[in-house]
């Protein structure tokens, strides 16, 4: 299941949230949608808990965020037995954005998507991490500390 509030904002700056998921055929499906008139902990909450009520207390196994803080905290509070996890699509944009280094972004794609080892992992992001000096850049800690959420390897 995943919850993504980036598909836009309309002119009152007011973001459209999507809450999909995937069928039992593998098709993605919407089971909700809303626009939040303020956005934080409180409207993250609202969603999950309405959705968790429209199921009946049935909560997903796992869910994608974009790992907004507000939205971190919803769903450890609302589904606490789901995994929660990162998407790939925004890890990708912003590392495209914090770092914009080609060669990086081939290597943080091999942790991300690879079918290695965590041997492999740690030697390839040690590597990267070495290789363009982002031992002290707060962004590559932090998603080497959430690699649990976000690399192939570990989930």
């Amino acid at each position: 299941m995943g919850l993504d509030a980036t598909y836009g904002r309309n002119k009152y700056k007011c973001p459209l949230v999507i809450f999909s998921g995937v069928d039992h055929h593998l098709r993605t499906v919407m089971f909700g949608c809303t626009i939040f008139l303020k956005e934080g902990e409180e409207s993250y909450m609202w969603l999950p808990r309405t959705f968790l009520e429209a199921k009946k207390g049935k909560a997903p196994k796992s869910v994608i965020t974009d790992g907004d803080q507000s939205t971190k905290s919803a769903i450890k509070d609302v589904f606490p037995e789901a995994h929660h996890r990162l998407y790939s699509w925004h890890l990708l944009r912003n590392a495209t954005a914090r770092a914009g280094i080609p060669r990086f972004l081939t290597k943080f794609r091999l942790c991300l998507m690879g079918d290695s080892e965590f041997d492999d992992f740690e030697d390839i992001w040690n590597d990267a991490v070495e290789e363009f000096g982002f031992q002290q850049t707060s962004w590559v800690k932090d998603m080497y500390e959430k690699k649990h959420m976000w690399s192939r390897i570990y989930i």
